[in-house]
This record gives structure tokens, C-alpha cells and sequence, in this order.
């Protein structure tokens, strides 16, 4: 039976060329920045109102705004961003007939946990660009909190297919959160309107409930029929979880990264819960569940595979993380248990290949 594949390689900071500019085409961290400040933008044109502003000034972000973002050039750089006045910025943007915006990689990387403070930055550096907003958050913060009392009236999410599983997560920021009402079969047969190149999901900011429903056969990195694809060396269904994954079978999941591998994410910071997950997990750095844990693991059961990996790209293995929970552990393993083979070059552990957080009951 043929697999369906999703192909997320997100661009790890361990793998970052210091001193480069790195323009919007193939860097991770751009597409992240475009895609919050996109989705920013569709959820802006349903407001009415926002306290603090003038409807002129709302109708005006709301007209400039789509534009901005899809016709701005983006790039990031690990060069420390400056202003005439001495003081150093997370982004710089400039407005007029040669508008752009320019982010920092490791300030970006900072507020990786905090999706409302990547919200933030984004939206402030557009507003920059259509000139509705300078150096202070007014307009910025004034948006977010109308948009933060709408998130009250959204509605979850009921996933019957891996087609609309891939669709409403390209649309999450629509839905409350996201719930299986069936079970799964992600062939690559089920979705005929696949583009080549696949699609990419990047992160998980609303509730995933599987509610005990079971996803099979779904096929993660460079095989073919790639479905969520992006541009680096990492396969994993997110690149960062910061809302709760809940109640959620996977049979047949298959996992194959050219330096890194999880089951679920590269980087957790929520809570991730009641998990079952059988299969394969291919990749030198690799977690059953996440590559580095910084949130809540619990109640969890896998029954992997996770074979030792070689890359001539990437010689120095011994300086690897692969465990069957997390390859690094910062945060909470708790009444979790993996079964089946684990084998690395570097530092291997039954639920962790490396612990700095708390492991409990496993």
C-alpha cells in the first residue's frame, strides 16, 4: 500500500550559517514569518471594529495590508540589526518604492514558544511598510487584542479525511481547534489534488484532538509522494507545537529525515498527551515524539523502530540525540513507554537520548 508523505525539513538553529543573509526563497524561518503575517492578514479583513482606532484607520490597514504581505520582500539575517540611534532591533522595515523587511534569526529563534509575540513583530514590520505604524506597538497591539477576543467565537474544526486534515491545517488560525470525528487512511491515493512538491503545515497553534481516532500509513520526509514539504533537513509532521496534541493514534507512520526525525514535532513547548504511535523513525537526531522537548509529555505509548543513520553531510554523529520519547529532554516525560528498537551513533536513551528536564513513571 502506498503512503502518504509529508515532507517538513525545517532549518535547525545547530544548522545555521552564521554571518549570511538568507533571502525569502528557500529559508524556513521566512516562510514562517510570511505565513503568520498571511494569516494575520485574512483574520484582520473580518474585523468590524477595533478599540483605539479609527474606522478610516482599520479600513485602511485592511486595504493595504494583503498587498504588503504578498508583495514585500523578506529576508532574515544573523547579523545584529541596528538603528541610526544606537539601539539593536528583533527587524527593520523600510517603506516607499524599495519596501522591504529585514528579521534577526536569533531573535526570531528566541520567541520561538510564543506565537503572539512572533504575531506581534510581524504585523508591527507590515504596518511599518504600508506607514500606519512607526516605532511604537500601538496599532499592533490594539489589532491583536480585537483579534484575541474574535478567537473566542471561533469553532473547531471536524477532520474526516487526511485531505481536509491537510486543508484545515493550512487554515488553522480559522478554528478553534481540530478534531478527528473518523479514523484516517493517509494513502497518497486519498488526496489526487496533491502538488508535486507537496504541502507544509509548519507549526501546530491550535488544539489537536484526536479523540481516540487513528491516522495510518502516513509517510514523513523523502520518500515519494512528499505532502507537507519544506527546505531542510528535518522530517516531522510540525516543525514547533504550542498547543496541545490530545488522544491520537498513529499506525504505519513512517519517518525518514536526512539529519533529523520525530514522530510529531521538532520542538515541543505544549502538552502532548495520550499518544500511541507505531511504525519507523529514520534520522541521525530523532525523537519517537519530538526532537527536543520543552513542554509536557504524558500518558504516551510508542512501538517504533528507530535505526541507526548515517550522512556523509553530517560526520560527526557522536555529537547526535536520539531518543524513543525525545532526543533532549527540557521539559516533563511523565507515565510514557516505548517499545521496540533504538540504535545511534550518539547519545541513545529508552525515553530520552539526553535529560536536563524531569522524567517520571516511565
Amino acid at each position: 500500500m502506498k503512503s502518504l508523505t509529508i515532507f517538513l525539513l525545517v532549518l535547525a538553529p545547530w544548522l545555521a550559517n552564521a554571518g549570511h543573509e538568507h533571502p525569502g526563497g528557500g529559508d524556513a524561518l521566512v516562510s514562517q514569518f510570511k505565513k503568520i503575517a498571511k494569516a494575520l492578514a485574512e483574520d484582520i479583513s473580518d474585523l468590524h471594529y477595533v478599540h483605539g482606532l479609527e474606522n478610516e484607520q482599520l479600513q485602511s490597514v485592511q486595504l493595504k495590508l494583503p498587498s504588503a504581505v504578498i508583495n514585500t520582500p523578506v529576508s532574515s539575517t544573523d547579523e545584529a540589526l541596528v538603528l541610526p540611534d544606537g539601539r539593536e532591533v528583533d527587524a527593520i522595515h523600510y517603506s516607499g518604492p524599495n519596501a522591504r523587511i529585514r528579521f534577526n534569526r536569533a531573535r526570531w529563534r528566541a520567541i520561538e514558544a510564543s506565537l503572539e509575540s512572533r504575531r506581534l513583530l510581524a504585523l508591527h514590520e507590515y504596518l511599518g511598510v504600508i506607514e500606519v505604524e512607526k516605532d511604537h506597538y500601538r496599532v499592533s497591539e490594539a489589532i491583536l487584542a480585537e483579534l484575541a477576543k474574535q478567537a473566542a467565537t471561533k469553532k473547531p474544526g471536524l477532520i474526516r479525511s487526511c485531505a481536509e486534515l491537510v486543508s484545515k491545517l493550512g487554515q488553522q488560525h480559522r478554528y478553534s481547534k481540530l478534531v478527528l470525528v473518523s479514523d484516517l487512511d493517509c494513502d497518497a491515493r486519498n488526496l489526487p489534488e496533491m502538488p508535486p512538491e507537496g504541502y507544509m503545515p509548519g507549526d501546530l497553534d491550535i488544539e489537536l484532538d484526536g479523540a481516540g481516532h487513528t491516522i495510518r500509513n502516513l509517510l514523513v520526509g523523502s520518500k515519494a509522494q512528499t505532502v507537507f514539504f519544506a527546505l531542510n533537513m528535518i522530517a516531522a509532521p510540525f516543525q514547533v507545537v504550542r498547543k496541545p496534541i490530545r488522544n491520537i493514534r498513529f499506525e504505519n507512520l513512517q519517518v525518514f529525515g536526512q539529519f533529523g526525525a520525530a514522530g510529531l514535532t521538532e520542538s515541543n513547548y505544549s502538552t502532548i498527551e495520550g499518544v500511541y504511535i507505531d511504525g519507523l523513525i529514520s534520522g541521525l537526531w530523532s525523537g519517537g515524539i519530538a526532537i527536543t522537548n520543552y513542554g509536557t509529555i504524558s500518558s504516551s505509548t510508542l512501538n517504533v523502530k528507530m535505526p541507526r543513520t548515517y550522512s556523509l553531510e553530517y560526520p560527526n554523529a557522536a555529537g547526535t540525540f536520539k531518543g524513543g520519547i525525545a532526543g533532549r529532554n527540557r521539559g516533563l516525560i511523565t507515565e510514557s513507554t516505548v517499545f521496540g528498537e533504538l540504535s545511534g551513533l550518539g547519545r541513545v536513551g529508552g525515553l530520552a537520548g539526553e535529560n536536563r528536564g524531569t522524567i517520571l513513571g516511565g
